[in-house]
């Protein structure tokens, strides 16, 4: 059982098992473990994703539209532009979100498939996360029934992966091949 019980511009924080000791523990263990593996983390990837100016209302309108045409293509009801910081993600487009992802607008980037996308700057297809044992425990897939997501890296001109291009799905699916290259 989980509930929300906090929300603000970046982050939504669930409650995990029956006390809130329990949220606070995985949460800060998930941080430590995320941190100890992330020792390259680029400062110049981030001033870029920062010089985008990415939060103006011009931009949002057309990131926004190439979300909702990333949904269409792959035909999920779920289409995300979304930029991966330091320890979050935000969804700087965004179509198909109900709910606390749509409030709140983004999630830790411990919770982010989009994540795997940045480190490796290669598409990533994910038929079924509840098959998948890199996605299964994800708490997007256990408490908000994420299964399907197909994601390819969003490339600055100076060559930094800032993030993903995607869509999600609440059943598993098979992903052409054509799809993930249209995308």
């Amino acid at each position: 059982p989980h509930r929300l019980i906090s929300i603000d511009a970046t982050w939504a924080f669930v409650r995990i098992g029956n006390r809130p000791s329990d949220t606070l523990r995985y949460i800060l263990n998930s941080y430590k473990r995320y941190r100890m593996s992330d020792p390259k983390e680029s400062a110049e990837r981030l001033a870029e994703i920062a010089r985008l100016s990415l939060g103006n209302a011009d931009a949002r309108r057309l990131l926004d539209e190439l979300a909702a045409a990333a949904s269409r293509l792959l035909d999920l009801p779920i289409g995300l532009v979304s930029v991966v910081l330091s320890d979050a993600q935000w969804f700087a487009g965004q179509t198909g979100l109900t709910g606390w992802l749509a409030a709140v607008g983004g999630t830790p980037r411990e919770w982010s498939f989009c994540s795997t996308v940045v480190e490796t700057g290669e598409p990533l297809v994910i038929p079924d996360a509840a098959t998948d044992p890199r996605f299964a425990s994800n708490l997007l897939v256990v408490h908000e029934g994420i299964r399907c997501y197909i994601g390819v890296p969003l490339i600055t001109r100076a060559g930094h992966v800032i993030g993903s291009l995607c869509a999600l799905g609440d059943a598993a699916r098979r992903v052409d091949s054509r799809q993930i290259v249209s995308l």
